[in-house]
């Protein structure tokens, strides 16, 4: 496993613990970024603002760029 497999799969799993929400971070090979995906929970300003503070904690995932996705319950 990559280590940005694994820093997103860390990354993942501090976004879930801080909501309460189940957060998955999907690679988009196409794009060559992470996509945030969530039900519910926070809005996407939020997450941002959560991803931005954890970042440090996954320095693998420092240059990576994402995309948001929260949908409705």
């Amino acid at each position: 496993m990559s280590s940005r497999t694994r820093g997103a799969r860390r990354l993942a799993t501090l976004l879930t613990t801080a909501t309460g929400v189940h957060v998955l971070l999907r690679y988009q090979r196409d794009a060559n970024r992470y996509c945030v995906a969530w039900t519910g929970g926070p809005t996407v300003d939020a997450m941002q603002a959560l991803t931005a503070k954890h970042r440090a904690e996954v320095p693998a995932l420092n240059s990576t760029p994402f995309t948001w996705s929260r949908a409705e319950p």
